[in-house]
């Protein structure tokens, strides 16, 4: 099911659900931190892709970047903007994500770093559940390039 990537989603599965479809995939489907820990890769991996995608700057510069969109406060920021976009089952997913979630960083607000997780979680179960067209569409959005 996660072999090759899919056009628009660096590192994402073939494009095609589970065999027996997504619905089926959910019965298989991994923890909500085991989600998240797949879903921080996703985003991670989608970052560094449009910061490196067109620009020429300084490796630093790129990773500065990255960073800032990557802490807990800007993954929070941006589920919250597209949250009410979201179907039933990925604010279900949100939800498991952030009820989930252990302590967070000390740098980090507890309410944003649950969020981050919720944010991180959706990504995971779209991307084990093999929905990428719609793992894309909210990447855009929430990368602020709908």
């Amino acid at each position: 099911m996660r072999g090759r990537a899919a056009a628009g989603v660096p590192g994402a599965p073939a494009g095609q659900p589970a065999p027996d479809g997504p619905a089926a995939a959910e019965h298989r489907l991994p923890s909500p931190l085991h989600l998240a820990y797949l879903g921080d890769a996703v985003w991670e991996l989608h970052v560094r892709t449009q910061l490196v995608t067109g620009r020429e700057q300084k490796l630093a510069d790129i990773h500065r970047q990255a960073v800032e969109q990557v802490r807990a406060a800007a993954q929070a920021g941006r589920l919250r903007r597209i949250e009410a976009e979201l179907t039933e089952a990925e604010r279900e997913m949100v939800r498991r994500g952030r009820n989930a979630s252990p302590q967070g960083p000390r740098a980090a607000e507890a309410s944003d770093y649950r969020f981050s997780t919720g944010f991180e979680c959706l990504l995971g179960y779209l991307y084990w559940t093999g929905q990428v067209e719609r793992l894309a569409e909210l990447l855009e959005r929430m990368s602020g390039r709908e």
